[in-house]
């Protein structure tokens, strides 16, 4: 609607209309606004703008501490405390180390005493392993050894008995974390198998070649006549107290002494035997049996003739038939005289089978280490 204000107005009068007020201005000669109407809706809102551009990436941080306790290596050999949070080898060559030397505190000054003193619980031959591992961004230094034996406190640090197993040496100074993996037990030995039923009796082998017919001796005084008796024949059953083969017979009861090679073979064929099993607790059987070096007894040496330095030897290395019989009783017989006799020919497949469950250990190991490494 057209406005319709006053004619000649005065500075300062007001004119509303439809709800808004004017006031007149003498200055400008001009109608303003001096009140508004009601608020009208509010409008659509707009769509928003595209978003800004990606702020910079922020800095990387540093990368923490590696799984395991901390300490600071040192290259001295000496038998010492290697000083607070530190740790030597007993040799600067790391493959004939036998010995570490660890502070009774680790780098962040916590007595680890108690812990150390775990590490000889188990009863294994193995007790555990120590991994050490380089804690810096980039270290490539993993050193792993087998805890052997019964860790010693000295004073202000521990002595570990340890056997190398993989790693390179560290440099001096060296930052490294170190776990420790605990052996189980070792386990209960079982009780002896019954022994299986006796093979068949092998063939008998062909005759050897007669040897050339030695010189005629002289002729004795004609003796008395005796007993018309048999001769020995290449099928007759012969038992004799000892037997000499080019050279006297000893004659110490079941002996035989020979100048040259005994030549025979082990029936050994699959066909003659049954449950078949391997030998178990193999190495731990040989680790107990072990060798000795020994000097032979006076009544023993008096049995057999003397030490002769060939047949006899006062002085013999082997084993001890207790020990064998205290753990594979299978390779030990009584002689009729109470005595204790060692089957030393079938002791290697003790040996065998020993050696076989080390690799096995070994194997197993080198997998644990690949796995570490392409964790690192």
């Amino acid at each position: 609607m057209p406005l319709d204000f006053p004619a000649s107005p005065t500075n300062g009068q007001t004119y509303t209309s439809a709800g808004i007020t004017w006031t007149y201005s003498s200055a400008y000669g001009t109608w303003d606004v001096s009140s508004a109407g009601p608020s009208g809706p509010t409008g659509f809102t707009g769509s928003a703008g595209p978003a800004g551009p990606a702020g910079p990436t922020g800095f990387t941080g540093s990368q923490g501490d590696k799984g395991g306790v901390r300490y600071a290596f040192s290259t001295t050999t000496t038998d010492a405390d290697p000083g607070a949070g530190v740790l030597a080898y007993n040799n600067a060559t790391i493959g004939s180390v036998t010995q570490i030397f660890i502070d009774n505190v680790d780098a962040a000054s916590v007595t680890q005493t108690a812990w150390y003193d775990t590490w000889d619980d188990s009863t294994n031959t193995v007790r555990g392993q120590l991994t050490i591992v380089g804690n810096l961004a980039g270290s490539t230094v993993v050193n792993v050894f087998n805890v052997t034996g019964a860790v010693t406190a000295a004073a202000g640090y521990y002595k570990i008995p340890v056997a190398y197993v993989s790693g390179s040496l560290p440099t001096n100074a060296t930052a490294l974390a170190i776990n420790f993996s605990r052996a189980g037990n070792l386990g209960f030995t079982g009780s002896a198998g019954t022994n299986g039923p006796t093979g068949p009796t092998g063939f008998t082998g062909s005759a050897g070649t007669n040897g050339p017919t030695g010189p005629t001796g002289f002729t004795g005084s004609q003796g008395a006549t005796g007993f018309t008796g048999s001769g020995y024949g290449t099928s007759a059953n012969v038992q004799m107290g000892s037997l000499g083969v080019g050279t006297p017979a000893s004659g110490t009861t079941g002996e035989i002494r020979a100048t040259n090679n005994i030549t025979a073979y082990y029936s050994s064929d699959r066909k003659f035997k049954e449950n078949i099993k391997p030998i178990e607790n193999a190495l731990d059987k040989v680790v107990a049996i072990g060798g000795q070096t020994f000097d032979w007894s006076k009544e023993y040496l008096d049995a057999h003739g003397g030490a002769d330095g060939y047949f006899v030897t006062s002085s013999d290395f082997g084993v001890i038939a207790q020990d064998v019989e205290s753990v594979f009783p299978l390779a030990v017989r009584k002689r009729n005289d109470g005595t204790l006799a060692v089957d030393y020919e079938k002791l290697c497949a003790l040996a065998f089978q020993a050696i076989k469950e080390q690799q096995d250990h070994i194997n197993m190991l080198n997998e644990r280490i690949n796995t570490l490494e392409t964790k690192l």
